[in-house]
């Protein structure tokens, strides 16, 4: 889990070094079996607030040529059957030019084969594959919108660019480096005797907002998601080294109180030693290992972006992925010889929480406030 979690981030931070992506508007085409669920573009704007959360008001803009109209607008750990809430992996001129494919080419990175999935069929075994289904339906549907973002954005991005490994597809289903894909056969095994419950909300769910992509200027966004921050998200800028206007820290405050985002690891010092000393070319540890290493430097959110270990200075993921630490906002201390790391918060932190995002929708949030809080400033954008 720990290494495709690493793997994830290094495939978003590639996506979004070639910003921006290829415009869909001559690329993508209407598609014919599945019948728009509008018959006209609107987006919904966020606006942000001073505290980086979005606005309680959602300004619904319609075409120029249409009035506006303004209108308002602790999570449980998930079901041991169903998959743990994970972490993921901005831009035509206008949303409108945006359009839904006939269908996703995505490569099974099991097989080999190169599959044509609708829409439909692509966004639901995403959004099995990333969330529990035991969430609210306002949370999975918010985790539909972001995997189908993120979708297109991809797809843009190979239009532009074809990658050969991934044999003429725009997606992949290994989930190092793409979104993670469950097919029904795949869901039905997982679920077992809830299948068809399961499946039931999973396709209304998706149904609903399959022609709702979150966008930035016009592009599909990238949709960042993450298990569950320490009580606010944190910046791509802090993360990842580049700035992005949408993925900026947010406070999640229901984050804070699940213990869901809460955990320990503790390993003997000679086991540390040996860890630090196989990712670390010169080390000199001093005498007493409460020493070994001391944090310099967090972000807002917490994690820590700077440490030093010896005579390296090294950064918090480094030390996350060394260790196989759920987050890079940790304390460590040392008993004895035996030392250990806490940690607050699942995954990146970047984007939407999944378990904020839960919390949300329990206390009857819409998915589109949901989204609102953890993208300011980006638009929904209805497509056909």
């Amino acid at each position: 889990m720990k290494n495709r979690s690493v793997a994830r981030c290094l495939a978003f931070l590639c996506a979004m070094a070639v910003l921006p992506a290829a415009p869909l508007a001559t690329a993508v085409r209407k598609p014919s079996s599945l019948p728009p669920l509008t018959a006209q573009t609107e987006l919904l704007r966020f606006s942000a607030g001073a505290s980086g959360q979005a606005a309680g008001i959602l300004q619904r803009e319609k075409p120029d040529n249409q009035p506006k109209e303004e209108e308002t607008s602790s999570a449980p750990a998930p079901v041991s059957s169903q998959p743990e809430a994970e972490e993921s992996q901005p831009l035509p001129e206008s949303s409108a030019a945006l359009s839904l494919p006939e269908a996703y080419r995505v490569l099974d990175a099991d097989s080999g084969q190169v599959m044509e999935l609708s829409p439909f069929d692509y966004i639901c075994g995403v959004t099995a594959a990333e969330i529990p289904i035991g969430f609210a339906p306002e949370a999975v549907k918010a985790q539909a919108v972001a995997a189908h973002s993120y979708a297109l954005r991809q797809m843009g991005l190979q239009l532009k660019k074809p990658d050969p490994d991934l044999q003429g597809a725009f997606l992949s289903t290994d989930p190092a480096h793409f979104q993670a894909y469950l097919s029904k056969e795949e869901r039905q095994e997982l679920w077992g005797d809830s299948f068809e419950e399961n499946e039931a909300l999973l396709e209304s769910a998706v149904q609903e907002v399959l022609s709702c992509i979150l966008v930035y200027q016009g592009e599909p966004a990238a949709a960042a998601f993450h298990s569950i921050s320490s009580g606010k998200t944190e910046s791509a800028k802090d993360v990842w080294g580049r700035e992005v206007p949408y993925l900026v820290t947010a406070d999640s405050p229901e984050d804070a109180e699940n213990p869901a985002g809460n955990g320990e690891s503790s390993l003997t010092v000679q086991e540390a030693a040996a860890i630090l000393s196989g990712h670390l070319e010169t080390l000199s540890l001093p005498e007493d290992p409460a020493q070994w290493i001391q944090i310099t430097e967090r972000t807002e959110a917490g994690m820590v972006t700077s440490a030093k270990i010896g005579e390296n200075t090294v950064s918090g993921e480094d030390i996350r992925s060394w260790f196989g630490l759920s987050s890079a906002n940790f304390t460590v201390e040392c008993s004895g010889e035996t030392l250990t790391f806490r940690t607050k918060g699942k995954g990146h932190g970047v984007g939407m929480s999944q378990y904020g995002a839960d919390a949300m929708a329990k206390e009857g949030h819409t998915w589109e406030e949901i989204l609102a809080r953890y993208y300011p400033g980006t638009e929904i954008a209805r497509v056909g």
